[in-house]
């Protein structure tokens, strides 16, 4: 699934980071924050540099991808039987197992190591103020 919003004014976004929605609706970078929905993996289509990131305006808009697996990094130590468990996001690029961190960001569908796993992004429905 691809989804497209606008990046909030001054964020800084990167190829392939986490990204979530502040309750304006606006992407920004993935943080440990529970007020944010998660989003997807930002998809940066010709970057202006990317050693720099892209550097939202208020009107450039990110390409967020989400229900694909991806190989990630988390920060409690897993075991096999996680697998099937719901992932929450630590940062732009981490995940955790533990429900006070961060927003819903997926499932843990494969146990690779104590430190690391496949995880499935997922979107949950989304809230935004009007």
């Amino acid at each position: 699934t691809t989804l497209s919003g606008v990046i909030l004014t001054s964020q800084v976004m990167y190829h392939h980071a986490m990204a979530v929605l502040t309750a304006a609706g606006k992407v920004k970078v993935g943080e440990n924050e529970t007020t944010t929905t998660f989003f997807g993996m930002v998809e940066i289509e010709n970057p202006d540099d990317q050693t720099a990131g892209t550097t939202g305006d208020g009107t450039l808009r990110a390409e967020c991808i989400s229900n694909v697996d991806v190989l990630a990094p988390l920060v409690t130590a897993i075991t096999a039987g996680d697998a099937g468990n719901v992932v929450y996001l630590v940062d732009d690029q981490t995940f955790t197992t533990e429900a006070t961190l961060g927003p819903e960001a997926g499932t843990l569908v494969e146990f690779v190591a104590a430190n690391s796993g496949w995880v499935r992004l997922g979107m949950k429905a989304l809230v935004v103020a009007s």
